[in-house]
């Protein structure tokens, strides 16, 4: 970071460009940190949710003469060993990837998660935003796995309540895309 004498002398926004790295810290501390200067309820129910997790991030960012962060900014780091609770009925855990953070668009790497014990993994998904939408595309799949008569009841039977399945095996690759608001 530099900054210039004559701007502090004038009283006017002196830092130009600023580069941030972390260490290991922990999630909610981070989000907490966030909080702080912009607490909105994103932020709030993301600090609720998330029970677990670190985080290594390195950023670059360019300010404008208003101390406004310009638009090419970049963001990257690591998502580890996080566990994330939604709606008491599913869990996710040891969800671990990389992450890369340009402007509105965003690169998931490496990502290998749990939910309610069930390994997936994923190579990549991509989300860029334009026009106040989200495009979002990327793969998902699992290894051979074995579901049971209680993940088929948690998470096929409200789909398929005929259906009279006790054990399942599979491994899957599934590639998805769609836009969100």
């Amino acid at each position: 970071t530099q900054i210039s004498l004559n701007s502090i002398i004038n009283n006017k926004f002196s830092i130009t460009n600023l580069e941030i790295s972390t260490k290991l810290i922990e999630i909610k501390s981070l989000i907490s940190f966030a909080r702080a200067f912009k607490n909105n309820p994103e932020l709030y129910i993301t600090e609720k949710l998330i029970s677990k997790g670190y985080v290594i991030a390195n950023g670059k960012f360019e300010f404008d003469a208003n101390g406004q962060i310009r638009n090419n900014y970049q963001i990257d780091g690591i998502i580890k060993d996080t566990k994330i609770d939604l709606l008491k009925k599913y869990n996710i855990q040891n969800l671990n990837f990389k992450f890369n953070i340009e402007n509105e668009n965003f690169k998931f790497q490496e990502i290998k998660l749990q939910i309610n014990n069930l390994p997936l993994l994923s190579d990549e998904i991509l989300v860029n935003k334009a026009n106040k939408k989200f495009y979002i595309n990327g793969s998902i799949g699992n290894k051979e796995i074995e579901l049971d008569k209680k993940f088929i009841n948690l998470f096929i039977k409200p789909i398929l309540p005929k259906l009279d399945i006790d054990k399942v095996k599979l491994n899957s690759l599934n590639k998805f895309s769609f836009i969100s608001n």
